[in-house]
């Protein structure tokens, strides 16, 4: 916890920042004003959506589109216990046995004692007794 005197300056510091902030953005504005290039956008230039209302989005399988997504974030983030939930719960749903048990592994390895692992691990003992059509040696491994 923090002291009366400490809080009381903790206070004058932000108050300070908030307004150096504040006058930054106005002499931005006024800068952009004198200039006449108000309506213009420095820098970058945003690209235009193509799709506003997302019609050809939604054309799209949505299984694909969480498996890309689900596989760029193994790729890119593996240390985090999120990404491998994800992976989970789009392998079962794509009915990849074998890539959600990898899932598994990998989230034990992270948090073993994480709710999360707890009731997927539940959810992939309880669908593995109903595996029909997987080759001999995924089963095997199952």
């Amino acid at each position: 916890t923090m002291s009366a005197a400490e809080r009381k300056k903790a206070k004058a510091i932000a108050r300070k920042k908030r307004l150096q902030a504040e006058k930054k953005t106005t002499d931005k504005k006024a800068d952009a004003e004198e200039n006449g290039s108000a309506t213009k956008k420095k820098g970058k230039v945003s690209p235009v959506d193509e799709d506003p209302e997302g019609k050809e989005l939604l054309k799209l399988n949505p299984l694909d589109e969480a498996k890309k997504y689900s596989s760029i974030l193994s790729k890119h983030c593996p240390k985090r216990f999120g990404t491998w939930t994800i992976q989970y719960d789009v392998a079962v749903r794509r009915k990849k046995w074998l890539l959600a048990l990898q899932a598994l592994y990998k989230m034990r390895g992270l948090d073993a004692g994480n709710a999360g692992y707890f009731s997927r691990l539940v959810d992939f003992a309880l669908k593995v007794p109903n595996l029909e059509g997987l080759s001999e040696p995924a089963k095997l491994v199952l």
